[in-house]
């Protein structure tokens, strides 16, 4: 009996043993196995239906550009042109004679501390207020013109021109610039300094200090004209000018329902392209209309333009005789020779052949290019050091195209930077270096600057200009 057991028992052992590892090698044919002896349940067969994923909420693209209409038929506008460096002050005029003159620096991805503001001028003096903030004071004793140009040291000691910008002082400041609101520093930068271009997209960029730049609001004057907003997290806008003379860019901040107007700018329209076409003029009879037409689009003052008196249908037999308001002008049949007197406005008139007089046509009138000033021939950038210990003035070179007028260099300021001597700022006032600045050229090194600043000359033309600051770095 108990053998009969034992036998049995084994045979059971051995089924399951058998099922195990059916199990194992084949699981899910052990689990119907099992169902269908009834040792398991079967699972639930209830249809669970998943959510598919959320396809309503798509990626969207950043918030900082605006895709607002352009000028039509150009290009989007070009922000590289635009300076990474600004100088924010509390009036778009600039300084003045014993006034709250706070002026703020700033530089992309540089710290303040490694900037250093020279300035140039009459009088002037620049006091230290934060410079972990980049907070600086000018201190002027008299009216006239400065330039501040600011030097950048990084970590390893090496430096480097971030850039300079010419500022007028006035009188006594205003009662305005004495208000609350003119306690912010606040600059527009544009690709040409305080200057727009006529029928063109002109990206520019509006900074105030300590101030988001989704807070900064900003307007322009003239009719047809528009100021777009295409990136709001750096408050760089599109203006599309319509309207020649000057336009005026207001600016102002925003602080929950609160708007406070921070000030004006103006900056002067220029015009673009080869030749300008005015639209025909009728000089007498119907039969005689004339289009006026120059290479330029601006005259210049105190040299020779040439204008174009073009008939449209057929050649005169007496050609119009033309008038000018500023200057000089000179005629031989369709060809005119202006040379304006100054800049500003010109007014042309003339009389036709039946005794009609022209209506007037008006020009702009702009100074010619400035002259380039240069060192031992390079117009700045890397120049041997050897070269730069041979110089004995700087020299003047007129621009391409211009054969006048002529430049006289009359001083100018050498700002010589060294590792191991700082900065040393010295005037000239005469075309040739002084012999401290002499000095100074002997001992300069490779890696180390000279800043030409504040440089002054006249022309034949009767103009006095300050030119811009050119570095020169050693090799």
């Amino acid at each position: 009996m108990s053998r009969t057991r034992f036998k049995t028992a084994n045979i059971v052992f051995f089924l399951l043993l058998i099922l195990l590892i059916v199990y194992l090698f084949n699981r899910q044919k052990a689990e119907q196995k099992f169902i269908e002896w009834g040792l398991k349940n079967p699972p639930d067969t209830t249809t669970v239906l998943e959510m598919p994923s959320d396809t309503s909420l798509q990626q969207q693209p950043p918030d900082t550009i605006l895709n607002n209409s352009l000028l039509p038929g150009l290009q989007p506008p070009d922000t590289n042109g635009l300076a990474t460096w600004r100088i924010l002050t509390q009036s778009d005029a600039g300084f003045y004679v014993g006034g709250p003159n706070r002026f703020m620096v700033q530089a992309a991805e540089i710290d303040p501390q490694q900037i250093t503001p020279v300035v140039s001028g009459s009088r002037v003096v620049i006091e230290t207020i934060d410079k972990d903030k980049g907070l600086y004071r000018l201190n002027a004793q008299e009216a006239g013109k400065a330039e501040i140009s600011l030097f950048y040291v990084n970590s390893s000691g090496a430096a480097d021109i971030l850039g300079s910008q010419s500022f007028t002082i006035h009188g006594k400041a205003p009662a305005r610039v004495q208000q609350p609101d003119a306690s912010y520093l606040w600059s527009i930068v544009t690709q040409q300094p305080d200057t727009l271009l006529y029928g063109n997209n002109n990206p520019l960029m509006v900074a105030v200090a300590e101030t988001a730049p989704q807070n900064i609001e900003a307007s322009i004057s003239g009719q047809g004209n528009e100021l777009l907003l295409t990136d709001t997290a750096n408050a760089v806008f599109n203006a599309v000018i319509r309207t020649g003379g000057n336009v005026t860019i207001t600016v102002r901040i925003t602080n929950g329902t609160q708007t406070r107007l921070l000030g004006s700018k103006t900056f002067v329209v220029k015009t673009t392209g080869e030749v300008a076409v005015l639209p025909p003029v009728n000089t007498g009879t119907a039969a005689e209309p004339y289009v006026l037409a120059q290479h330029n689009p601006v005259l210049y003052a105190g040299i020779a333009n040439t204008i174009y008196l073009l008939p449209m249908f057929r050649q005169p037999a007496t050609w119009p005789v033309l008038q000018t308001n500023n200057g000089t002008i000179t005629q031989n049949n369709g060809t005119c020779t202006l040379i304006p007197a100054q800049t500003g406005l010109l007014q042309l008139s003339a009389q036709g052949t039946n005794g009609n007089l022209w209506p007037n046509k008006q020009f702009e009138v702009i100074q010619t290019p400035n002259p380039i000033i240069t060192l031992a021939g390079s117009p700045g950038g890397d120049i041997p050091v050897a070269l730069l210990r041979e110089a004995t003035r700087p020299e003047l070179i007129k621009p391409a195209g211009f054969t006048k007028p002529d430049f006289t260099l009359l001083s100018f300021d050498a700002v010589f930077y060294s590792a191991g001597r700082g900065l040393v700022k010295i005037t000239n006032t005469s075309p040739v270096f002084n012999p401290e600045t002499t000095r100074q050229l002997m001992q300069m090194k490779p890696t180390d600057l000279l800043y030409l600043n504040n440089i002054q000359v006249t022309g034949t033309d009767g103009s006095k200009r300050t030119l811009p600051a050119t570095v020169f770095a050693a090799r």
